[in-house]
């Protein structure tokens, strides 16, 4: 396990990420949101396809920075 990373599970209450048990994170502290795909609606989830699947094409037309750096 990465010592700079924490797994912390929480849950969605009122539109504020609750965490669940005793975790107290401090204030101003930077989070990674994972979504499971399973818990939220098909609408939702569609979306996020969508958002996953344009990123992809978008990095296809980024020409690798092996091309790009050439030496003197």
């Amino acid at each position: 396990m990465n010592p700079e990373r924490v797994l912390v599970k929480g849950t969605v209450r009122q539109g504020v990420i609750v965490p669940d048990g005793d975790v107290c994170l401090p204030e101003g502290v930077t989070v990674e949101i994972a979504v499971s795909l399973g818990d939220i609606n098909h609408d939702l989830a569609e979306e996020f396809e969508f958002w996953e699947r344009v990123s992809n094409d978008a990095w296809s037309h980024i020409p690798p920075w092996e091309d790009e750096v050439k030496a003197p």
